[in-house]
């Protein structure tokens, strides 16, 4: 067969093909454990910049909490179901007032804080839970200033529930809020093992990139399975008499047999 044969066949071959590449699963893993000593450090070099990262540029912040006791004094003679139930709904109304504005400035002016009404609003949190429990949380950088907002809270509250309702709520801390003696955030494991993971999910995006990118052929499977084309003949790379049989499986194969194509050897 001549070579205007062998091109033509060789056209009508990838017409057939339609365009369709098949991506080889196992070369891409090949690839993988190939450069799986770039993945390591990628790895441990993501871990070591969000640790760094974390300990450098995050403010450390604490949190401290105390629990609240709200209760209806207007539902005493009902039953115990109407009693629970009145008293979660004031809780939820407490908790509503304990970020109201004229709350927070009065506990500024009695307790002299040092901070402003955004300030104390922004680190104050609350959840309600059953039987009119109210749990206050307060956040901040300083741990002190954290335990003196949530007692400046305290102080006040009573007296503004008193104000509002006209006596039918009772609002009782159990206890003062105590300073806090390690941070709650940021959590410096969570965000090692997202460093480290982001480290392994680009490098690996990197490895199969560069895979699918490259077009030199390893094997005449290879070459069928991916082009549809197939092999007249191979010639074996004869220039190393001690890699003659390995063709490019030490280079470029990631454990493939005889390579084609590049200068060492023809397909």
């Amino acid at each position: 067969m001549d070579s205007n044969n062998e091109q033509t066949v060789v056209q009508n071959e990838q017409a057939e093909s339609n365009g369709d590449i098949t991506i080889d699963l196992g070369r891409i893993f090949r690839a993988l454990l190939h450069y799986l000593w770039a993945i390591i450090i990628a790895t441990v070099l993501g871990a070591v910049l969000m640790f760094g990262y974390t300990k450098l540029f995050v403010t450390e912040m604490y949190t401290t909490s105390t629990t609240i006791y709200v209760s209806n004094v207007t539902t005493t003679n009902s039953s115990s179901s109407s009693i629970t139930s009145s008293d979660t709904y004031v809780a939820n109304v407490v908790s509503e007032l304990i970020t109201d504005y004229d709350t927070i400035t009065l506990a500024i002016e009695e307790n002299n804080l040092p901070y402003s009404y955004g300030q104390i609003a922004g680190a104050i949190s609350t959840s309600v839970g059953s039987a009119g429990l109210l749990t206050l949380s307060v956040e901040y950088s300083d741990p002190q200033a954290a335990a003196d907002i949530a007692n400046a809270i305290l102080s006040v509250l009573d007296t503004r529930a008193s104000e509002i309702y006209k006596g039918d709520i009772y609002v009782k801390a159990y206890s003062e809020a105590r300073v806090p003696s390690s941070p709650s955030s940021p959590n410096v494991t969570r965000n090692v093992l997202i460093g480290a993971l982001a480290g392994v999910a680009l490098s690996c995006v990197v490895v199969v990139l560069v895979e699918l990118l490259n077009n030199k052929i390893y094997s005449n499977d290879y070459l069928i399975s991916t082009y549809n084309i197939p092999v007249l003949t191979e010639i074996p790379d004869f220039s190393d008499k001690k890699n003659s049989k390995k063709g490019y499986y030490s280079k470029y194969g990631y454990g493939y047999g005889y390579g084609y194509g590049g200068n060492n050897g023809k397909s």
